[in-house]
């Protein structure tokens, strides 16, 4: 492998827990008293817009949730959201030892809507870490899909055989070798650092 100069790392799943998954979402239902398999459907039916930015989030709220009256309000049902997104703390350790020593630039390369992607990187202070923020809904584009990884590598002005993509799901990281990228699947965020050693990445 030649010498890594730019690592991609996902978010949710390697630096923070998913933010709006499977999980999250039926905890939410029952919190709110809502029937999940509708919510379920109508989410399926518009989350990849939601991701890429095309639609903004009381544009899905209103679909998906407040097409008929409910008791609470956007602002409460949003913050139950945002209430799922919580820090791998052996991640962000490791991002940070890597952010001080300098020898390699960081981003990350994930799948995410604008306004909980916003919300996280402030939230858990990814920007004292990480120069640039390869997310779909700045990106118009989602992972595994090729442009993704195309854009990041252009934006970054990095070669692919130059950079190491780290993700937690093994269809973004075969997305990532389809374009030549060095990857690596992370099962565990507790291996991480391991991971990027076994990769040749110094601390």
């Amino acid at each position: 492998m030649k010498t890594i100069s730019f690592i991609f790392f996902d978010v949710g799943g390697v630096l923070l827990t998913n933010g709006w998954d499977t999980a999250g979402r039926e905890q939410t239902a029952a919190q709110f008293g809502l029937e999940f398999d509708e919510f379920q459907t109508r989410h399926e039916q518009l989350f990849e817009p939601l991701e890429r930015a095309e639609i903004t989030l009381p544009e899905y709220l209103d679909a998906v949730i407040f097409h008929r009256p409910r008791p609470f309000t956007h602002e409460e049902f949003v913050h139950a959201m945002r209430s799922h997104s919580r820090a791998h703390p052996s991640s962000l350790a490791v991002l940070a030892k890597l952010a001080r020593g300098g020898k390699y630039r960081l981003g990350t390369l994930n799948n995410e809507s604008l306004d909980l992607n916003l919300h996280r990187i402030s939230q858990f202070g990814l920007r004292q870490y990480c120069g640039t923020f390869f997310s779909s809904c700045f990106l118009g584009v989602r992972k595994p899909g090729r442009k993704i990884y195309d854009m990041a590598l252009r934006v970054a002005q990095v070669e692919p055989e130059h950079s190491l993509f780290i993700d937690d799901r093994e269809e973004n990281v075969e997305g990532a070798r389809a374009v030549e990228m060095n990857a690596a699947h992370l099962r565990d965020p507790a291996d991480l650092e391991g991971l990027l050693r076994s990769r040749g990445i110094e601390f």
